[in-house]
């Protein structure tokens, strides 16, 4: 399996990761999906509507990013349930 689910600033989504993106993002560590989501973001979304990354949770293989905050996971978890995240709002640099 390879994916990263991911929380913006006013929403949630998942990316199937197909090779290219794995070979694109390179040695999978936290800096580079990080790097690789930020330029995903700037190529394929609105930064204004919410798009930019502020947390996320990336599986390639046997590898395992985990959430950076208890947050991300929540709020991601309630997106996925389709109910509101009732939490503290997320904010990049988090």
């Amino acid at each position: 399996m390879r994916y990263i689910e991911i929380v913006g600033s006013v929403v949630a989504w998942d990316i199937k990761l197909t090779l290219w993106n794995v070979f694109c993002i390179g040695k999978f560590t936290k800096e580079n999906v990080a790097d690789w989501l930020a330029d995903y973001a700037v190529k394929h979304h609105s930064l204004d509507a919410g798009w930019f990354p502020v947390d996320f949770h990336a599986v390639c293989g046997e590898q395992d990013i985990p959430w950076a905050t208890k947050e991300g996971f929540e709020c991601y978890t309630a997106h996925k349930e389709n109910r509101p995240y009732l939490g503290a709002p997320l904010s990049r640099g988090q």
